[in-house]
């Protein structure tokens, strides 16, 4: 059998279902809502933002010393063609760690030269979950792209690193990506 409501369920149902417990509910609804977000947003900058980075694998030895060869101009620059997309992304990670000494820029020239599309992707990943170091090297590595096509892209790509290093508080980062587009847009006016 049934046992009839106790009252003060029933009171309390009828609270719930009237104007003002309806308008109560909604308004607990709302507020674990702005909660959440702000939560999310906490755990973005404290958990994700500082221990989430790009990582790559280190390069073999016969890649390493070609890349070396490269970069010394020991080997003619088109021999990147050669490399298959697993090596390229094992140069790449490389050009960002000091993996391969590269200071006359010989190898990311190349890389640039003959993959415009493929680097300005990579530097897109890298701009948004790279270290402050892996970031400074990948707008290095995006001066090495000379296709006209890709500047309107590259110009938007630096204004979004300029917003993220206002809000991250970096002062040489900002620099760096302004001056990137000034670069950019003169080479736009010039050409």
């Amino acid at each position: 059998m049934n046992k009839p409501a106790a009252p003060r369920s029933q009171a309390w149902k009828q609270r719930v279902r009237s104007v003002q417990g309806q308008l109560a509910l909604l308004a607990v609804t709302y507020a674990g809502a702005l909660g959440l977000v702000v939560l999310a947003l906490v755990l973005r900058t404290v958990l994700f933002e500082r221990y989430v980075r790009e990582k790559f694998e280190p390069m073999p030895a016969p890649l390493q010393a070609a890349a070396q060869r490269i970069a010394s101009g020991q080997q003619p620059a088109d021999s990147v063609m050669a490399f298959n997309q697993k090596e390229d992304g094992l140069l790449y990670g490389a050009l960002l760690q000091h993996g391969v000494e590269d200071p006359e820029h010989r190898l990311a020239d190349a890389l640039a030269h003959h993959r415009p599309r493929w680097l300005l992707d990579q530097v897109r990943g890298t701009l948004v979950a790279g270290s402050l170091p892996q970031r400074q090297r990948a707008l290095d590595l995006l001066c090495s792209i000379s296709a006209e096509p890709l500047r309107p892209e590259m110009v938007r790509l630096c204004e979004f690193c300029c917003q993220r290093a206002t809000v991250r508080g970096e002062p040489a980062m900002l620099d760096r990506a302004r001056d990137l587009i000034r670069d950019l847009q003169h080479a736009e006016k010039t050409k």
